[in-house]
């Protein structure tokens, strides 16, 4: 993939491109100005395939009076799209083949013939005909090659689209060096760091031959080969790259951020340096970047006995006199500037990092002697996937998990929803949590189709329900988990489901998809049709989901009592799981990618995929001699009607494999039959299948299905609690309860 961008907030750009019906280049883009707009650019690339627009439109809109703009966009004179805007509107078509194919230039012309006179509306001084902004447009090409290929003597360019707070900027141009370090002779363009002194050469407006558009996963080991190998020779890059991976050791950028500030001494090792941004992200507009509970600094207070500094962002505010009324002897110390609060962290002895990069790279570039990283927001692998900047290795940080969680203007109560839920990790904990999560794939470049000019009504009725209605007082959950469900975020659409009750989060679940809740039912799992459901449970639909909610809650109450801790963020293995039943409850109190199951059934499995189960799913061996999990190993394990349906010696297999691979204060829940079981099942051999089991603790009766080599594996299984332990050496039971089904004993087990 290569482009070609216009940033219409650089004047030089415009005076490039732009041709008539443009204002200057101002902080937000530029505006339309008149009845059309135009745009003259460089020859389009080689390709036999059409290439895509991307372009970010805000409209001059007037309340009560413009309500909206009409845009068409022309390219050589082929209509590439047209739409009503009444809002921020981002552009995102193909263009046709034809419009480029053999063009000395691409001239873009974009119509708005409802451009209006702020003047004229008593809405503001301006005497101009405003149709909107343009903040960036962007065009996109699968050629390999531009059209005029430099000289191979010119030196290969890694051109940076620097954006963001200066933390943000400061790991863009890591990467770039860590490029350069790859390909020395790489030119480094588009690096904007005038706070450190550091500027590269301006894009010089050709089309880039390599375009990398992930935000996160940018490779400079891969691509410092191809510019290095000549394979390319200009790549321009739009994303951050915050991951661990992609830097260079730390010494090598110690000496590219260091300020000259002899007056900033930092403090010493009595001092806990705690740096807080408040800022812009006490609106709870970014979702990531969390403020930390006041709570969590008392507990890091009285761990330490160290003398507490607030510094950075400390200006008067609910959150910081929050903050001074918990610490009223502590120091706070408002932002001294940018640069000397960076080195202020960097050079104290004990720093606690802000969810900020800016306050994470002061403290990695630091000699602290500790650094308290919570693992919180944008540094939570579960919660930001893409990011890695958790330095496991490195023994000067002490990691703290916290639950996922959302920035929100109502930080109080945001905050008393994990109450106590962080809890310190080690660094290979850390690192495991991060093993653990799939890097998020790159979102392709999808082009929408032409639309006319007819307005697409904002009311339009969805589809109707297709399950259950939902209670009312849900509405503003459901809503906002279907939004966050809109932008494709399936952890924040969970964090929202989670504060309904857990039996009606269970109901939603089962009736997936559903015609009222259309962003929901792409992101959560389909549910199986009954017939499939009441051939693994016996039940299906409503009764199926109040009784998987009951054993969900009876599960994390024993979990909760045995192990002293909660299951959120906890890893979860389903032995023998079906369609994914429990797995899908489960989800209400761990993220989905921490969740794994395995069953022998490639059916089961095989559903499970089907229907869009997230987590990991293997088939298992019949004989449960192994897990198909590799090294994994899991704090909570379920077994939910297996053992109740297994050979005495597929049990006992399964039993020591399971073993293997539960954490040392893990727990497995496992179901049997108890001796009430067989009365109950009216077959003929019931009386001496129950003496059976009163006088030796264990009776079964066999199906008739057998392994390869002949053994046995399925049947109905009914177990006393002591020869279950008698099966079990390796595991101590601790309890056990019973849910709706009264021939069915849920046992809790801990290893030994």
């Amino acid at each position: 993939m290569i482009e070609f961008e216009i940033d219409f907030r650089d004047q030089a750009a415009l005076d490039r491109y732009g041709r008539a019906g443009w204002g200057p280049a101002e902080a937000f883009g530029a505006w339309m100005v008149g009845k059309s707009s135009t745009l003259i650019l460089p020859p389009p690339p080689r390709s036999d395939a059409p290439m895509l627009m991307q372009a970010l439109i805000g409209p001059m809109l007037i309340p009560g009076a413009v309500e909206r703009q009409r845009i068409r966009i022309l390219v050589n004179g082929h209509v590439v799209t047209a739409a009503h805007v009444a809002q921020l509107h981002h552009v995102n078509c193909p263009i046709p083949l034809e419009a480029t194919q053999g063009a000395a230039q691409i001239e873009i012309v974009i119509e708005h013939p409802d451009a209006v006179r702020q003047s004229d509306y008593g809405a503001g001084q301006d005497v101009r005909e405003l149709a909107g902004s343009v903040w960036s447009m962007t065009l996109f090409a699968a050629s390999p090659l531009p059209i005029e290929p430099e000289p191979q003597t010119a030196a290969p360019v890694f051109h940076t689209r620097a954006h963001g707070n200066l933390g943000n900027r400061m790991i863009q141009h890591m990467v770039a060096l860590a490029v350069q370090a790859q390909a020395p002779q790489t030119r480094l363009t588009g690096i904007d760091l005038p706070e450190w002194g550091i500027a590269g050469a301006p894009d010089d407006g050709v089309w880039a031959d390599w375009a990398e558009r992930d935000e996160q996963g940018v490779d400079p080991g891969q691509i410092g080969w191809m510019l290095r190998e000549g394979r390319v020779r200009r790549v321009v890059s739009r994303g951050y790259g915050q991951r661990m991976s992609h830097f260079l050791p730390r010494a090598a950028y110690q000496d590219v951020f260091r300020a000259d500030l002899p007056h900033i001494r930092g403090y010493d090792n009595t001092h806990l340096v705690i740096n807080i941004r408040t800022g812009d992200v006490l609106s709870g507009e970014f979702a990531d970047y969390v403020l930390l509970p006041v709570a969590f600094y008392r507990d890091l207070v009285n761990q330490t006995g160290l003398t507490p500094v607030f510094m950075g962002q400390t200006e008067p505010n609910a959150y910081t006199d929050a903050l001074r009324s918990e610490f009223p002897d502590a120091l706070f110390i408002g932002s001294l500037g940018v640069i000397e609060d960076f080195e202020l962290i960097r050079r104290s002895a004990n720093i606690v990092v802000a969810i900020s990069t800016f306050s994470w790279l002061a403290a990695w570039l630091s000699d602290a002697q500790q650094i308290f990283l919570p693992v919180n927001g944008l540094f939570n692998p579960m919660q930001a996937p893409g990011v890695d900047l958790l330095p496991m290795h490195d023994p000067r940080y002490r990691f703290f998990l916290f639950p996922v969680n959302h920035a929100s203007a109502d930080f109080a109560a945001a905050h008393a929803a994990i109450a106590w839920q962080w809890r310190e990790i080690s660094g290979w904990d850390a690192g495991e949590l991060r093993r653990s999560i799939p890097f998020p794939p790159t979102p392709p470049l999808n082009a929408t189709p032409l639309i006319e000019w007819e307005p697409i009504p904002a009311n339009a009725a969805l589809p109707l329900a297709d399950g259950p209605a939902m209670p009312e007082d849900l509405g503003a959950v459901l809503a906002s988990a279907e939004k966050a469900a809109r932008a494709g975020y399936l952890l924040d659409a969970l964090h929202h489901l989670r504060q309904m009750p857990l039996i009606d989060y269970t109901r939603l679940l089962w009736s997936m998809p559903r015609g009222d809740f259309p962003s929901l039912s792409q992101i959560l799992p389909r549910m199986p049709e009954p017939a499939i459901q009441e051939g693994y449970t016996g039940r299906s639909g409503d009764e199926l989901a109040l009784v998987s909610a009951e054993l969900c809650r009876i599960l994390e109450l024993h979990f909760r009592q045995i192990t002293g801790r909660d299951l959120y963020h906890s890893r979860v293995l389903d032995f023998g799981c079906g369609w994914g039943r429990m797995l899908r409850v489960l989800w209400f109190l761990t993220d989905p990618d921490l969740c794994c199951g395995v069953d022998a059934s490639p059916q089961a499995i095989a559903l499970c995929r089907h229907d869009g189960m997230r987590g990991s799913f293997a088939i298992s061996d019949a004989m449960a001699h192994s897990l198909p999990v590799d090294e994994k190993r899991f704090d909570l394990i379920l077994a939910y009607s297996v053992f109740t349906h297994t050979s005495p010696t597929v049990t006992t297999n399964a039993l020591a494999s399971l073993r293997r691979h539960v954490r040392p204060n893990g727990m497995l829940a496992l179901t049997i039959r108890p001796a009430e079981f067989w009365p109950a099942t009216g077959i003929p051999e019931a009386a001496g299948l129950l003496e059976s089991h009163r006088t030796t603790g264990i009776a079964y009766r066999s199906l008739g299905i057998l392994s390869e080599e002949g053994e046995e594996l399925y049947g109905d299984l009914s177990l006393s609690m002591p020869h279950l332990a008698r099966l079990a050496p390796d595991w101590e039971v601790m309890g056990f309860d019973r849910g709706m089904d009264p021939l069915e004993t849920i046992v809790f087990l801990t290893p030994r």
